[in-house]
């Protein structure tokens, strides 16, 4: 541009019309919207909005992720406690079981201590008794035999008070 003038110089007026023609070569594309296809995209959007407000209205009944950490921090602790009082309970039934083993087993322990005692004892006993009892029979078999000798004695007191008597 001439500044003196102010005015175009030819040169600049040229390159200004190749600039318009260039512009008026390139398609720009455009988009024709027909009346059914507005009505559906018109129809389309109403389904949205109303999807939108179902959506909306049930928002309120959703559970938030804080909500939901919060119900299983609660879910968690819960477990925790009952795990630890399940772990206590364990560990009290334990120490019974144990106690009971210890108190059955000294009184298993003092039970074959006191049959081991008895068993001597009656040991002992049966063994006095089949003596004693060997020693009677010995006894009645002496009386045994001496009163079977008595009818034999008798018999030969018996003949030889014949015999003499009978020399005589």
């Amino acid at each position: 541009m001439s500044l003196e003038s102010g005015r175009k110089s030819a040169t600049e007026m040229r390159q200004a019309q190749r600039d318009m023609i260039s512009k008026a070569e390139s398609v720009q594309p455009t988009v024709a919207v027909m009346e059914a296809n507005w009505k559906a995209m018109i129809d389309s959007q109403k389904a949205q909005v109303d999807t939108l407000g179902k959506i909306l209205e049930k928002l309120g009944t959703l559970t938030t992720e804080t909500q939901l950490v919060e119900y299983m921090e609660r879910q968690l602790q819960i477990l925790r406690e009952d795990g630890q009082a399940s772990l206590e309970a364990i560990e009290q039934y334990r120490q019974i079981l144990k106690r009971e083993v210890q108190n059955t087993t000294s009184s298993m322990e003092s039970t074959v201590k006191s049959l081991e005692r008895q068993v001597g004892k009656m040991n002992e006993e049966f063994g006095n008794a089949i003596s004693q009892e060997q020693e009677r029979m010995k006894n009645t078999l002496k009386k045994l035999f001496w009163i079977s000798m008595i009818p034999s004695l008798i018999l030969v007191v018996w003949e030889l008070t014949r015999y003499i008597w009978l020399l005589g």
